[in-house]
């Protein structure tokens, strides 16, 4: 390897280690909406079980 190839190289190595970088970035925001997703998910679901026993309350006491 000459002097000349060595910038090339130190630079290729910036830029893969710069877009490594973004993509962990880019993981780390979507590790946070997925779990956002998963607690409103779940919210979603405790609220349809509650709406479904109530439902199923007001169906017992009306005929």
């Amino acid at each position: 390897m000459t002097n000349g190839e060595q910038p090339n190289v130190n630079a290729r190595l910036d830029d893969i280690d710069a877009q490594l970088e973004q993509v962990g970035d880019e993981i780390d925001l979507i590790r946070t909406i997925q779990t956002a997703n998963r607690r409103e998910t779940r919210a979603n679901s405790q609220t349809a079980a509650r709406l479904e026993r109530t439902v199923a309350q007001k169906s017992r006491y009306c005929p």
